[in-house]
């Protein structure tokens, strides 16, 4: 009896240190399209500006349609359709199928799609100037 007990005492003093092992410091950062600040707050994961896809893609000039169920976003402007699905480490651009450093997610703190911005500022002919101590991502469009 004293050794499940100890057990017991040894596996609920390991729990604190384990749960903080797993969190992550959440790292914020803003997003600039030709000078406009967009409202949404970007996230930066595993190196990459993550930001809702819905608010980067209309600056862009771009429309959008989101399919919940099948958890698909397709953004189409003048000359170019993306398709992003989330979990996926692909994008379709113009039906042309390219790897992705990192998925899109749902961002359960904010309740939102998040898409990586170089990505997709990138696939419409711009650039991404990342500034690593303001966090922000300036996104200079064609």
């Amino acid at each position: 009896m004293k050794k499940i007990w100890l057990i017991v005492i040894l596996a609920l003093l390991l729990i604190p240190g384990s749960l903080a092992y797993g969190e992550q410091k959440r790292v914020v950062g803003t997003v600039v399209i030709d000078g406009t600040t967009l409202k949404d707050t970007a996230l930066v994961v595993n190196g990459n500006t993550m930001i809702p896809f819905r608010e980067l893609f209309e600056n862009l000039g771009m429309t959008v349609q989101w399919y919940p169920k099948k958890k698909i976003v397709i953004a189409e402007g003048a000359d170019i359709k993306i398709v992003l699905t989330m979990g996926v480490s692909t994008v379709t651009i113009n039906e042309k199928i390219v790897p992705l450093t990192q998925s899109p997610f749902h961002d359960s703190l904010e309740n939102k799609f998040l898409v990586n911005t170089r990505v997709v500022a990138e696939a419409v002919g711009g650039t991404v100037d990342w500034d690593n101590i303001k966090k922000v991502a300036t996104i200079t469009s064609k």
